[in-house]
């Protein structure tokens, strides 16, 4: 299997996380893009020219990072990442969703903010920023009382909120929300975190 991703991408962030729960590094090979410019060989293997995008051994591919890694919890050996012990049944999958709902607002503002000025919408950055202000205190309303890396939450999370810190750090969402910052903090220095840092890149 090759998987096309871009060390930025925080949804491949979020396989790369997979993958090493399920210790797959050795099994996929990974491939470097830059989406934006759109490689011919990104083209050729997802028609979206999106990333991450997952080719498996008999040639289809998978378009996008839930499904790559729900594929990853059926084939790997680990614990589903959408199973959790101390969550009620669906919380994981609900509070994924909102991290990743964080992530799409916060690409969207990035991929705004780096047109030219003329080009970019006010009204739609503004919303943005809205959004992701609404979806923070959501997140630490509903954070789970544990943390580790054996749930989709604990990934999903610290790579949200990471990524807020990466590129939209004017924010300061830690001075808002203090209880996710102190939360996330410990996960965001394990090493399967520092290893996918976006900043090496």
């Amino acid at each position: 299997m090759q998987l096309f991703y871009s060390p930025t991408s925080p949804y491949a962030r979020n396989v790369l996380l997979a993958m090493d729960h399920h210790a797959m590094g050795e099994k996929i090979e990974l491939k470097t893009v830059n989406p934006l410019e759109d490689p011919e060989d990104l083209r050729r293997a997802n028609p979206l020219g999106k990333v991450p995008a997952l080719v498996l051994d008999d040639g289809r591919v998978l378009y996008d990072s839930t499904t790559i890694i729900h594929l990853l919890n059926d084939i790997g050996m680990a614990t589903d990442l959408f199973d959790s012990d101390h969550l009620p049944i669906f919380e994981p999958m609900r509070l994924y969703a909102l991290a990743n709902g964080i992530l799409d607002l916060a690409v969207a503002w990035r991929l705004e903010s780096i047109r030219p000025e003329s080009e970019q919408s006010n009204h739609w950055q503004q919303r943005r920023l809205r959004g992701i202000e609404e979806a923070l205190a959501e997140m630490a309303r509903a954070l789970p009382e544990k943390s580790t890396l054996q749930s989709i939450v604990e990934i999903s999370y610290g790579v949200s909120l990471d990524y807020l810190t990466f590129r939209l750090g004017f924010l300061n969402w830690q001075n808002s929300y203090p209880v996710l910052a102190e939360w996330v903090e410990p996960i965001l220095r394990t090493r399967p975190f520092t290893d996918t840092d976006p900043r090496k890149a």
